[in-house]
């Protein structure tokens, strides 16, 4: 009897153990997610405000004065961004850094002095 209350026990530990993983991992992709879609409405306002200069420097005509050929070369190249191209690794990696430092920031370096020390 005391051996299956105990794997009862343990199972239930390991069960909310797996359960706590995984709603971490969902999470944290759902906030990656988030922040590639803040990202390529970025990236869109960009594009847009780079049409608009485009087009206030009358970029779109046959003949560009020559000082502002680079500028309207610069212009064209942001307008022909992807924005759906985010990086999703750099993301997930950000969105992991923020993770650890939302932990390790509270702590202070007094508390992590007296923990290292009382449990050496």
């Amino acid at each position: 009897m005391r051996r299956y209350v105990q794997f009862f026990f343990n199972l239930s530990v390991v069960i909310v153990l797996l359960y706590l993983v995984v709603g971490f991992i969902i999470t944290v992709q759902r906030d990656v997610e988030h922040r590639v879609t803040e990202y390529q409405l970025g990236v869109i306002a960009d594009i847009t405000l780079c049409r608009r200069e485009w087009e206030q420097n009358y970029c779109n005509q046959e003949k560009i004065a020559p000082l502002l050929a680079p500028k309207c070369a610069e212009l064209q190249a942001c307008m022909s961004r992807d924005p759906t191209v985010v990086g999703r690794a750099k993301v997930a990696a950000e969105m992991i850094g923020e993770v650890v430092n939302g932990f390790v920031e509270p702590i202070s370096w007094k508390a992590l002095v007296r923990v290292s020390l009382s449990s050496a």
